[in-house]
């Protein structure tokens, strides 16, 4: 905890000091390590989704996958 906010302040520190033209680069930097965390939130939602399926019908659409996929 005590780490946690000296580094945020170290942070700040360093971000009070950029120029201009480099805080539109670290927000878009930011930016990106906040989707990457939603993609990887939005993916871990679907976990267990197939918890309940049935066996024969799960079996029949792993055999059949890449036959169904060809039609399309």
């Amino acid at each position: 905890m005590i780490k946690e906010k000296v580094d945020r302040k170290k942070i700040i520190r360093r971000i009070e000091k950029l120029s201009a033209d480099k805080l539109d680069e670290l927000l878009n930097f930011i930016n990106k390590i906040d989707d990457k965390k939603s993609a990887k939130n939005k993916i871990l939602s679907f976990a267990g989704a197939w918890e309940s399926i049935d066996n024969s019908v799960f079996d029949d659409f792993t055999k059949h996958l890449i036959s169904k996929r060809e039609q399309k």
